[in-house]
């Protein structure tokens, strides 16, 4: 089965997941605020049948602290005046100068035609290891030491 690698505008979409739900969390704890809380600021409450209220929207702040869904540009500016940070510079989606591969192929003097192959790439650990584990598969298939 061979192994998708993933695009840089799908590496950077995950990196800005990431980064906003970690950012998300550290503010929260830093306001002593639950995510139900957060939501009633943003987005309001609503009765219940008992005759309480609750918070409407908790379940998209629950999206957003672990890394499921980012928030549309409105919620983001209601997040960033409730909790006191621009949420903009983790939200930008500017892929220009992302080079998630970059290699670069070397001839060698050897007459069985060899040649080196250097690699970097900007992806998650979890991907990284994956093409590891690539590439072992591939030079054990060919019966290359690897």
């Amino acid at each position: 089965m061979a192994t998708r690698i993933p695009t840089a505008a799908e590496l950077h979409r995950q990196a800005t997941l990431e980064a906003f739900s970690t950012k998300l969390v550290e503010l929260l704890k830093k306001h002593k605020m639950t995510e139900a809380e957060l939501a009633r600021k943003i987005f309001g409450e609503k009765p219940t049948a008992r005759g309480g209220t609750e918070a409407i929207g908790r379940d998209r702040i629950n999206l957003y602290t672990h890394g499921k869904q980012l928030p549309s540009p409105d919620v983001a500016a209601r997040l960033s005046a409730v909790l006191g940070f621009d949420f903009d510079s983790i939200l930008s989606t500017d892929t220009e100068d992302i080079k998630p591969l970059d290699y670069t192929i070397i001839r060698l003097p050897w007459p069985d035609n060899r040649q080196l192959l250097r690699m970097s790439a900007a992806a998650p650990s979890d991907v990284i290891a994956r093409l590891i584990d690539l590439v072992e598969a591939m030079f054990k298939k060919a019966n290359l030491p690897h």
